[in-house]
């Protein structure tokens, strides 16, 4: 068993709840680097009690695989890349579903075609994962990159090729789905934007992710004028064609707001990760997340940090499942925990590692699945032995439900109800019980979670309350509308103005 030193990470609770110290595992190879990172955790995944992590520089084509067992993190396999080229970066890029995962080699060189990208299948047989499969595009040409993201989802494989030419602009990039088929995965389709959307510079495939029928893609290096905005693109497959559904780009971009930094998707809901985004006091990174509503897919929040700054790189890699995402913001070295109530997703969590080390890079890549997270370091170096290593989380976010849920007071002295009529075009009516008298704050928000109109503030008793709210200044859309209690934010929901 080669992983060394077991470390207490600090789990800071946001502000409604108490700081507490929860255990965390760090796993980490005993390779000796004494040059430079090892980059241990540079790429990352997760799925359900199995964790994937690669080394993802020169000379160290391995991957490992990690096993969950009664909460404690075991190597149980060291996996190589199919061709011997050391140059290839095996492990640029890795994902993990069930018994399925994809590792990529952006590097590697073949007919020709100088960097040409490769990517691995490898399926847990007997125990063992084995390698099953090669993973290459039909046009590939030197230089694509093909292999810099990948993303899985049972017997469908998505492999990212930020710099192929597969519409005829150089460097405008383009997604590859593979399907199994028998035994072997098959190139299905090349994903890119439609005639009227192609764009010269995307690099579309930067960021790519599929779930069922769903695949969506990032191009963080799109210019809209001299900004580098970036974009996004989900495409649905029907009647044995991928189509695309929707071109994401942000209403209000920063000049380098790298929009598409990364992707994810499950089910109807999206996440695109914009690491040069404005929170609203500096440009720290955000979230963009989009739910599908009536076949549209339309933005329902941003998500931001509670303490961003700039530069942070928050939302350079973001990961979720069910109600829990899980956020890095490497620049800051930390990673950040997110749950959905119903309504909006809370920040909750706020994971910072407890090696004292600086400019480590913790949070540079992440992923949750089953409540268990884990997150990746571009390279925390320690003496006499090298760099890199990832943190792990078991049942990390059921632990952070549980914990809000005890030691909440409000969940049974305050409700706030849905609006009505909702939609509505110019008047609506916010109603919210009190069961013990309170300073009460009712607050309406954009998407950009900025707080647009107060609706009441100060000390109220105990009962029903209403409130008639006129909206007709504002843009129509979808509004976030939030009661908070003792300085807390207790319950929030959505409202459409039209």
């Amino acid at each position: 068993m080669r992983y060394v030193l077991l470390s207490l990470l600090l789990l800071l609770i946001g502000n409604q709840h108490a700081s507490a110290q929860i255990e965390g595992q760090f796993v980490r190879p005993d390779t000796v680097v004494t040059i430079g990172f090892l980059s241990f955790g540079s790429a990352v995944g997760m799925s359900g009690d199995i964790a994937v992590s690669a080394y993802s520089i020169p000379n160290f084509n391995t991957v490992w695989f990690m096993d969950n067992v009664a909460g404690l993190w075991e190597q149980v396999d060291e996996v190589e890349a199919l061709q011997e080229d050391a140059s290839q970066v095996f492990g640029s890029s890795v994902a993990i579903d069930g018994e399925a995962a994809v590792v990529g080699g952006l590097s590697y060189s073949y007919n020709g075609a100088t960097n040409g990208g490769i990517a691995y299948v490898y399926e847990l047989v007997d125990n063992a994962w084995v390698g099953t499969a090669t993973l290459t595009p039909s046009d590939v040409e030197g230089q694509d990159e093909f292999g810099i993201s990948v993303g899985v989802d049972g017997d469908v494989a998505i492999v990212g090729s930020h710099k192929a030419d597969a519409s005829g602009n150089d460097n405008a990039g383009a997604a590859y789905i593979f399907r199994k088929s028998g035994e072997s995965w098959i190139e299905e389709d090349i994903l890119l934007p439609s005639a009227t959307d192609t764009v010269l510079t995307g690099r579309i495939g930067w960021s790519v992710d599929v779930s069922g029928d769903y695949a969506i893609t990032g191009g963080p290096f799109e210019l809209q004028g001299t900004s580098v905005v970036g974009s996004a693109y989900i495409y649905e497959y029907a009647d044995t064609a991928w189509v695309q559904a929707v071109r994401l780009v942000p209403d209000q971009p920063t000049i380098i707001e790298s929009f598409g930094s990364d992707v994810v998707i499950n089910g109807d809901v999206a996440m695109v990760g914009a690491s040069g985004a404005d929170n609203g006091e500096t440009v720290a990174g955000g979230v963009y997340v989009y739910n599908r509503i009536d076949e549209v897919w339309t933005l329902t929040q941003k998500i931001v940090s509670s303490d961003g700054e700039g530069s942070d790189q928050f939302g350079r890699n973001v990961d979720f499942e069910g109600n829990c995402a899980v956020v890095g913001a490497f620049n800051a070295n930390k990673a950040y925990i997110f749950l959905f109530d119903g309504t909006t997703w809370q920040e909750e969590a706020i994971l910072t590692p407890s090696m004292g080390e600086s400019e480590n890079g913790f949070g540079f890549d992440v992923g949750v699945s089953d409540g268990n997270v884990i997150v990746g370091t571009q390279g925390i170096f320690i003496e006499g032995m090298g760099g890199g290593g990832v943190f792990l989380y078991d049942n990390l976010c059921e632990r952070i439900a549980t914990s809000n849920e005890s030691e909440d007071p409000f969940n049974l002295s305050f409700d706030l109800h849905q609006n009505y009529p909702n939609p509505f075009s110019r008047n609506t009516t916010i109603q919210y019980n009190i069961e013990q008298p309170a300073y009460v704050q009712l607050s309406v928000y954009n998407l950009l979670g900025q707080e647009v109109a107060r609706l009441k503030e100060g000390v109220q008793s105990v009962g029903t309350h209403l409130t008639t709210w006129d909206a007709s200044e504002l843009a129509s859309g979808m509004y976030i509308y939030a009661l908070h209690v003792d300085g807390v934010r207790v319950a929030s929901k959505r409202m459409v103005v039209r």
